[in-house]
């Protein structure tokens, strides 16, 4: 009991070290609370983000790079894999939620993705504002490259040839803006959406390609093999 009372009266003479010590004692805790939270936040972005792409058919590269290329979309695609190839792995009969992306343009900087309607109904929205493309040059934006941009509903465009600006625009092709979207993953916050055939029509001399083919395969034993 002296020694508890000791104690109570050193720290009480110590009042500023004592609190500085309690001070950096709370800030730990409240440090490792928020990494926790932090963890779990991003576990479960990393699950949300993921879920669906068993399979990720792409030009051959860097595994990462083709990653964080086409399902996190932060990198530069590996290539291209002609469309031909790639429609031979679709058939298969254990693949589910096919979606297919073709990378070509820009406008300010911001990449023009080429997909079909599975990749729309994949990506978790809100608030849509217009409709999904229905026809070639049509595209749907995210809000904030509407903010960025100041493109609106029924607007027109020219993209620029790549994925960085600059390199030249495709002016002989106009794209319309008939919808405006909020999508819920970060990935998704900086893209402007067109049917594959845009991409294709653009790159008229080109041949028929895909950047990404991704897909489910529900069944274990397939992911096995």
């Amino acid at each position: 009991m002296k020694a508890l009372t000791f104690a109570f009266k050193a720290l009480w003479h110590r009042k500023a070290t004592s609190a500085f010590i309690a001070l950096i004692w709370a800030l730990g805790l409240l440090g490792l609370a928020i990494t926790s939270r932090l963890e779990s936040n991003v576990e479960a972005q990393l699950k949300r983000t993921l879920e669906g792409t068993d399979l990720l058919l792409v030009a051959k590269g860097s595994p990462t790079q083709a990653i964080l290329a086409n399902v996190f979309h932060v990198d530069q695609a590996t290539g291209n894999v002609p469309r031909a190839e790639a429609d031979k792995w679709l058939s298969h009969p254990d693949l589910q939620k096919v979606r297919r992306l073709a990378y070509g343009d820009n406008y300010q900087g911001v990449r023009i993705l080429g997909c079909d309607s599975a990749t729309w109904n994949h990506i978790q929205t809100r608030d849509l504002k217009g409709r999904w493309p229905q026809a070639p040059l049509e595209v749907v934006l995210s809000a904030e490259v509407a903010r960025k941009t100041g493109l609106e509903l029924g607007d027109h465009f020219h993209g620029s040839h790549g994925t960085v600006e600059d390199l030249g625009d495709h002016d002989h092709h106009d794209y319309h803006v008939v919808g405006i979207v909020s999508p819920i993953a970060p990935q998704w916050a900086s893209m402007i959406w067109t049917p594959l055939e845009s991409v294709w029509e653009v790159h008229e001399d080109a041949p028929m390609e895909y950047t990404a083919v991704l897909a489910a395969i529900p069944n274990q034993m397939t992911r096995l093999m």
